[in-house]
């Protein structure tokens, strides 16, 4: 195992001077839509500037499988629901989502110049066992345990999100890791293909931890889109791609380790 920076081109040429690597799986970088609009130089130049060095490297090594993290917010406004890697994108909300759809075409002009393949996956709201503490699944959870305010958005009956449980996920990536793009820009969806709304994503919580939420309504940011739905069709004829966890069950088993979890850290909320 080797701990690096991305950014660092020399270090990444040594390593596959060393190395001869068969796959690359490239899921690094600045991630989160909020602390996108705060700082998006930051996302720019880890999202697009550190791709670039990995993609230079790789432009002369094409027998090399790359398969790189997108997100779901590529899609901005205008974009035709359910959303499909067929259809135009539409305008990006934020910052972050220009800057995934900035390294999606990076990695398509490499091809198009250096002949080099490469994959791209549009995550859908990953969450599971070892997620981010920032993502709503994980942090409405602590929230809800400790009694802190819940901020939803006051549209939160009708703001959906597409909720792909991690296991899926992984399989999904093992598929793309198996798949020979056809052709340049390839990218897939990663979703459940279900979307549901933020008040089911709460109840459900609710059943699992016998608590209520203590419920605070915001508006709802400009940033925000009221809904992500995957069309997972192309992952399922091209990758066999075939997700299993409902959000139900997702969360279910996300509750257990939780609590197993926090149990082990000594972090468990009493009242």
């Amino acid at each position: 195992m080797y701990r690096g920076d991305l950014c660092d081109g020399a270090l990444l040429q040594s390593l596959f001077r060393r190395h001869d690597f068969t796959h690359v799986l490239h899921l690094a970088g600045h991630v989160g839509v909020r602390a996108s609009v705060k700082d998006p130089a930051a996302y720019a130049a880890t999202n697009v500037g550190c791709f670039l060095s990995l993609l230079d490297v790789l432009k002369d090594r094409k027998n090399t499988t790359l398969v790189f993290a997108s997100s779901s917010s590529v899609y901005g406004e205008g974009a035709q629901v359910p959303f499909s890697q067929h259809s135009p994108p539409g305008t990006p909300a934020n910052m972050y989502a220009a800057t995934k759809l900035m390294a999606e075409r990076f990695a398509e002009a490499y091809c198009v110049q250096y002949g080099m393949p490469a994959t791209g996956l549009r995550f859908f709201t990953v969450y599971g066992p070892w997620g981010r503490p920032d993502m709503a699944v994980y942090d409405f959870t602590v929230q809800i345990l400790k009694g802190e305010p819940l901020h939803l958005y006051s549209a939160s009956r009708s703001i959906y999100r597409d909720f792909t449980y991690i296991d899926d996920v992984v399989d999904g990536i093992i598929s793309a890791m198996d798949h020979t793009p056809i052709r340049c820009g390839e990218v897939f969806n990663i979703g459940r293909g279900v979307p549901h709304s933020l008040e089911t994503l709460v109840s459900y919580l609710e059943e699992e931890l016998g608590r209520e939420a203590n419920k605070v309504y915001l508006p709802l940011s400009s940033y925000e889109l009221p809904i992500t739905w995957a069309d997972i069709s192309a992952s399922r004829s091209v990758l066999s791609y075939c997700p299993k966890v409902s959000l139900r069950e997702g969360i279910h088993r996300f509750v257990q380790w939780y609590f197993l979890y926090a149990e082990d850290k000594l972090q468990r909320y009493v009242h």
